[in-house]
């Protein structure tokens, strides 16, 4: 299975002939703590079909034969789209799961690397991640060395975070819109990518135990309020 860049890049050239386009989107989503999904959303544009339907939907059966290995729910709303969630649990499946929808063939030298640290802190758990994406093999060039056409009008490539309390940026330099707790990111074809991003995912343990130490501290409070209530009617 070819990594992002070597998928896009043997289409690339019929892309140029027509004018067409392929959307290629990605996400990451943390629901809580333990518990996210990864996304990939491909779209192929018509005239691309036209040139060589045959080979356009054998690529998008090819990704989605890659990502039910990896145990992906695949949805086909169309044979030119491939829509795919595949769930992780923590941290380090994240990374491998990630790593798998695009893991490259023995003589592939470019794949999206991310990594993730993680930092407990009783009631959140700091996260720290960074991807990084060569995609500078999209750069086409012709005999002479100049481009043949700028890849970013024909390719939409966006990475997206999402987390429950939202995300600082730590690398600045990619396009990036903020709505709400989600952060998109559009990479850059012909360039090597490079995003950080710091967030905090909230415990469910350390704000289960902190609320139970809270009921705990409330009900001795009132069992002491009761007893000198008792203690002063007793008096009286």
């Amino acid at each position: 299975m070819r990594s992002l860049a070597l998928r896009l890049c043997s289409l690339l050239l019929c892309v140029v002939l027509l004018s067409g386009c392929v959307r290629y989107d990605v996400g990451v989503r943390f629901d809580h703590q333990t518990r996210g999904r990864i996304t990939e959303h491909i779209r192929l544009d018509e005239r691309l079909l036209g040139l060589n339907r045959a080979a356009a939907i054998a690529w998008i059966d090819s990704l989605a034969r890659n990502a039910r290995q990896q145990g992906a729910r695949v949805d086909r709303p169309a044979p030119e789209e491939l829509v795919v969630a595949l769930p992780f649990s923590g941290g380090p499946d994240l990374v491998r799961r990630f790593e798998g929808l695009f893991e490259g063939d023995n003589d592939t030298a470019v794949t999206p690397h991310l990594t993730l640290t993680q930092a407990n802190a009783l009631l959140a758990l700091n996260n720290h991640l960074s991807l990084e994406v060569d995609l500078r093999p999209l750069a086409l060039s012709g005999p002479d060395g100049e481009p043949l056409a700028s890849p970013g009008s024909l390719l939409g490539l966006e990475f997206q975070l999402q987390t429950p309390w939202g995300a600082s940026v730590t690398a600045p330099g990619l396009p990036l819109q903020r709505q709400g707790n989600t952060l998109t990111w559009t990479l850059q074809p012909g360039q090597l990518n490079h995003l950080e991003a710091d967030f905090w995912i909230p415990s469910p343990i350390g704000l289960g135990a902190l609320g139970i130490g809270l009921l705990l501290v409330l009900g001795l409070g009132l069992q002491a309020s009761l007893r000198r209530a008792e203690e002063a009617a007793a008096d009286s």
